[in-house]
């Protein structure tokens, strides 16, 4: 059977290169043939086919009467160069919000490179600025003294997007996550729910623990007793898909007790996905009886589920403005207060359709879960 395009190695090569070129100056020579063949570990053949999908999108060109392949002149010479640092594993929300900065960016005449992990102890800091003069970086709290010493002793900066371990002198840009659990769980009190409970999809890390603990305080201030009985741990591991993942321990946590809350807070979309799939599947109506809200991060995915979700939300122009602004204040050579500037987004509340008021019904018995609500 053939393989998609996308599955074909001189494809994956093309794309390499082609983050390679964003680097690279209109007229600059790409390496030979030989040393592309050494560098991806592949025939000259599917260099050969890499090149010409390069020089077909007209991003690479040979000049007359030269023997050497060089960026195309079409171009404008990038004023800024950035490379993105981020792990490898596949993450919509990361996809959204460095798609966005690629896309602004490129207005404001930045060039990108890319530069991926599969493991936080293989990350070198030098290898990932190489060729850069400034690094976006998806910030990892595992990151080893050695590395947060080898951040804080370059001479290139870097703009954390999420995540930035303790001690790291640079820059961020952040959400506000104790805000979005404060606000998810305060739109389901003022509709009257009471037993509301939290649900964690997405592999540990301190933005959904802090969203968590905005859920707790709003609780806590509700007087609503016996609190960590309403929390449904889903979490996966790194690497699998949290999606699939919480939507498996989701349906066992269902099949296994009694339901005894009446709304859910997502702390990831994620979470959302499974759960509307696992109350339909049990004959649990959303929102007749079960309000469910998430926290959509950068993600469109809301307006595309059935109900659309009600969601916390963050204005992903605004972030990528601001990713933008404090990369320029750190070129231009600012003072270290500018350096390490630290920008919090607070979010916002979109109302939809799958949170309304609690009411009291009486349910069809689901598949194997017996439904016990509460006021």
């Amino acid at each position: 059977m053939a393989r998609r395009v996308a599955n074909t190695k001189h494809f994956k090569v093309s794309k390499l290169l082609a983050e390679r070129l964003r680097l690279m100056s209109p007229g600059e020579m790409l390496p030979t043939i030989e040393e592309l063949k050494r560098k991806y570990d592949c025939s000259q053949a599917t260099i050969m086919q890499a090149l010409d999908r390069l020089r077909m999108q007209r991003l690479i060109e040979r000049p007359s009467g030269k023997k050497r392949i060089v960026v195309a002149q079409n171009g404008v010479a990038p004023k800024f160069r950035l490379n993105l640092i981020r792990p490898l594993w596949s993450s919509p929300d990361y996809d959204g919000m460095t798609n966005r900065v690629y896309e602004l960016g490129h207005k404001e005449h930045f060039g990108f490179g890319l530069y991926i992990y599969s493991d936080i102890e293989e990350l070198n800091i030098d290898d990932a600025l190489q060729n850069a003069d400034a690094g976006l970086m998806f910030g990892n709290l595992d990151m080893s003294p050695a590395q947060i010493t080898a951040l804080n002793g370059s001479r290139k900066p870097i703009v954390f997007l999420r995540d930035k371990p303790r001690g790291v002198r640079a820059g961020s840009v952040w959400v506000d996550d104790l805000a979005v659990g404060l606000l998810a769980t305060g739109h389901l009190l003022e509709l009257g729910h009471r037993r509301i409970a939290v649900m964690l999809s997405e592999p540990p890390n301190p933005s959904s623990s802090t969203r968590l603990e905005g859920w707790r305080q709003a609780m806590a201030k509700a007087k609503t007793k016996d609190i960590d009985s309403l929390i449904v741990d889903c979490s996966v591991e790194s690497g699998v898909d949290a999606m699939s993942g919480s939507y498996a321990r989701l349906c066992q946590w269902l099949d296994e007790r009694p339901l005894n809350f009446s709304a859910l807070f997502c702390v990831g979309w994620t979470g959302a996905l499974a759960a509307l799939r696992a109350f339909r599947e049990r004959g649990i109506r959303v929102p007749e009886q079960m309000s469910v809200i998430t926290f959509a991060s950068e993600a469109p995915i809301c307006d595309f589920t059935a109900p659309p979700l009600t969601a916390v939300q963050v204005d992903l122009d605004h972030y990528t403005r601001e990713v933008i602004r404090l990369i320029e204040e750190n070129l231009a050579g600012g003072e270290p207060e500018i350096t390490t500037k630290d920008i919090a987004l607070k979010p916002h509340l979109v109302i939809k359709q799958s949170t309304a008021a609690p009411a009291r019904l009486t349910f069809p018995e689901p598949v194997s879960a017996k439904l016990v609500f509460e006021r």
